[in-house]
């Protein structure tokens, strides 16, 4: 049996009311020193009180410690242990770390404590936030730290790849190439929620990512170990070209938003796989052709006739996740107002005609307004009779877009005919609308036989009266 030589420590402080380590703290413990271990190191946990600066030193100081590590608080000089006691910071003191990486979690330390303690040892290597870091948890779960994965998917969103590239520098992988898969675990994990739609958890994920910082020789190695006998997983990158448009119907009040895309690879192979569409408060999963290609439509409905833009996004997992990598695109689409059409028909024009000169005209109008083919109810219409001097009234629409205009105008003497026009304006919605009807008067305007007769006595008679005769 051999024995177990190389130490990592792993500082885990919680049980003190601090809900960030009180989180994060059991599976530093639990669960990576127990991964720690299957690969032949031997774990030097301080947990809880233990982690206090006594402790930290004695365990970093051990000459067979390859690596510390854990998570805990901190600032640009400062990194703490059990109730903020300070177990590293600077100035760092000279050799402290020869042969070691330091690849805590913890805020700002990358920009000033990290970088120091590689600048003041030999052979060593850092890890380091120069911002805040932040994480989702479920705080109402119990985390005993034996499996993050299935204890809470949130918490582990941070911790796997953090664990995964500290046990891929334990395996014998370099600096670079255990940065690499560090990367492409925040990158995985980042479309995985843009895929559950909580975008907010991917985008501090990738937050967190890029504001991690290391130092050392891309070749640095944790002293003893060898190189794997295969290089990291180098999955190819993937990009999705995306496009969205749309039109509106404003007959129902409803935008119809198209996209289409397309997935390769760099060199513009199509892709196999599926892609989350979003738009919205919708979504939809689709799987690419073998072209690459996929399309879908969203139907909105709008309260407003206005422009209106919606943002777009595609995420795209590829059903060899070891052979690619997923990838996400974004678009943004703005449908224009547009109005639906209307018709004025008149389906009735009754008139009578009254007077000595038969010229007092009293017309009953009929007729219905669509939109689009649709009866358009309660809606206003302008209702005239005759051109240029004309006499007006308003009706109003009913269920059936039907409505009823009554109007009286006195013409010249004995009128031919005379004119019926309806009138829409239009609203947010509808477009305007006009129509005009010519109505020739029956057996009693000047044009008619009968008409010119009684016309030319009407005259006689009055030039004899004024005559006195």
């Amino acid at each position: 049996m051999s024995t177990l030589v190389k130490k990592v420590v792993i500082s885990a402080p919680d049980g003190w009311g601090d809900q960030a380590t009180d989180l994060w703290a059991p599976a530093e413990a639990v669960y990576f020193a127990k991964q720690v271990q299957s690969l032949g190191f031997q774990p030097a946990v301080l947990r809880g009180p233990g982690a206090n600066k006594s402790n930290y030193d004695k365990a970093v100081l051990d000459p067979d410690t390859v690596m510390v590590t854990g998570v805990g608080h901190g600032n640009n000089a400062v990194f703490t242990g059990y109730k903020l006691q300070y177990l590293e910071y600077c100035p760092v003191p000279q050799h402290k770390y020869d042969n070691k990486i330091w690849c805590t979690v913890s805020c700002l330390v990358g920009n000033q404590l990290a970088p120091e303690i590689v600048k003041n040892s030999d052979n060593a290597a850092s890890v380091g936030e120069v911002t805040e870091y932040w994480f989702y948890a479920d705080a109402s779960k119990r985390h005993s730290g034996e499996d993050p994965m299935s204890e809470d998917i949130y918490l582990a969103t941070f911790q796997m790849p953090e664990f995964k590239f500290r046990l891929a520098l334990l395996q014998g992988y370099s600096l670079a190439d255990a940065w690499q898969i560090l990367e492409y675990e925040y990158k995985k994990w980042r479309d995985y929620w843009y895929q559950q739609g909580e975008p907010d958890v991917g985008d501090t994920a990738w937050y967190d990512w890029v504001n991690r910082r290391r130092w050392g020789p891309d070749d640095w190695r944790v002293p003893g170990t060898q190189p794997p006998p295969s290089p990291p997983p180098a999955p190819k990158e993937t990009q999705i070209q995306l496009k969205a448009y749309g039109k509106r119907d404003p007959c129902r009040h409803a935008d119809t938003l198209y996209v289409e895309g397309n997935v390769t690879d760099k060199d513009g192979n199509p892709v196999q796989g599926t892609v989350t569409v979003k738009a919205g408060d919708k979504s939809v999963q689709l799987h690419t052709d073998s072209d690459g290609n996929f399309e879908t439509e969203f139907v909105f409905s709008v309260d407003h006739n206005d422009a209106t833009t919606y943002d777009v996004q595609a995420s795209f997992q590829p059903d060899d996740k070891a052979g690619y990598e997923p990838s996400t695109a974004e678009a943004q689409a703005t449908i224009q107002p547009a109005y639906c059409p209307t018709q004025i028909q008149f389906t009735s024009i009754n008139y009578t005609v009254e007077g000595a000169y038969r010229n007092n005209i009293t017309v009953n109008v009929e007729g219905i307004l669509l939109a689009s083919g649709n009866p358009l109810p309660n809606t206003q219409v302008e209702v005239r009779l005759g051109d240029g001097d004309y006499v007006n009234t308003y009706a109003t629409t009913d269920s059936d877009g039907k409505f009823k205009a009554t109007l009286t105008k006195t013409f010249p003497p004995f009128p031919s005919g005379f004119t019926v026009t309806a009138i829409y304006g239009g609203d947010e919605w509808n477009s305007k609308d006009t129509v005009t009807e010519s109505v020739k008067i029956k057996g009693g305007g000047a044009g008619d036989i009968a008409g010119l007769i009684a016309f030319i006595i009407a005259i006689l008679l009055a030039i004899l009266s004024y005559l006195g005769i």
